[in-house]
């Protein structure tokens, strides 16, 4: 493993760590650190690539329907 990918996998689950630990807060800021630490993962880890796609075809299906 090259130092950049140990780098951003070590921030990516920095983010998503923070992320689930500020959820229960008021603030939305949870799913947003969530967001953005498997955004930044999904270049080196392939769990982080496979929930993100799954992600977005939840939240398409979901939007599509809305606009119906």
């Amino acid at each position: 493993m090259n130092p950049k990918c140990l780098l951003i996998l070590v921030s990516g689950w920095s983010l998503v760590t923070l992320g689930v630990a500020v959820f229960p807060l008021p603030i939305p800021l949870g799913v947003l650190l969530v967001s953005l630490g498997l955004g930044v993962l999904v270049p080196c880890s392939t769990l982080a690539r496979r929930l993100l796609q799954g992600l977005r075809q939840r939240w398409a299906r979901v939007l599509s329907r809305r606009r119906n």
